[in-house]
């Protein structure tokens, strides 16, 4: 039986793993169809030009629907250079992410965090530009090695590793 267990947390924690990514992975989406629509109208010779981002999500070619049942996405124009992209997370034991693109210097920058622990409230900003430099509290940076598969029983076996795997029922049995 606690063989049975070990194998359901595995599982549980697989499919948090994946959400998470899913979602990383749909707001890197978001943001390259914003940078194509703001290069697009930046060729020379453009009339048309406006160096800006898309206003909305329907703005965005080849976007379909991207809120599903794990995580609810929305996107904030701040500036014609600058927009917040936010993943909500729709189940408990899921990490939620607050992502800003902005043009500095010519460049674009993004910046990504998540939350600490497994909360349905994404990380709470009021401009774009204060990600450049930290996280608002209870969030931190988000990094690609937060996600490696290789130290997943370490993580695992940590008390936050299982918190919301509790209290959405996925560890009962009965």
């Amino acid at each position: 039986m606690a063989l049975a267990g070990v194998n359901l947390r595995y599982r549980v924690n697989a499919n948090r793993i994946k959400q998470e990514r899913l979602a990383v992975n749909k707001i890197a989406r978001i943001f390259s169809l914003q940078e194509d629509h703001f290069t697009r109208f930046s060729q020379p010779f453009n009339v048309d030009a406006k160096l800006e981002f898309a206003e909305s999500l329907d703005d965005l070619e080849e976007l379909s629907s991207v809120s599903d049942k794990y995580y609810e996405y929305q996107m904030t124009r701040e500036s014609p250079r600058a927009v917040i992209v936010t993943a909500t997370a729709q189940q408990r034991g899921l990490k939620s992410f607050t992502a800003a693109l902005f043009v500095q210097s010519g460049s674009f920058n993004r910046r990504m965090c998540e939350t600490k622990t497994f909360v349905m409230t994404s990380p709470k900003v009021n401009s774009a530009y204060e990600l450049e430099n930290s996280c608002p509290p209870e969030s931190e940076l988000y990094t690609e090695r937060s996600f490696d598969i290789e130290n997943l029983e370490t993580y695992e076996a940590t008390s936050i590793g299982n918190a919301g795997c509790h209290e959405s029922g996925a560890l009962n049995q009965g």
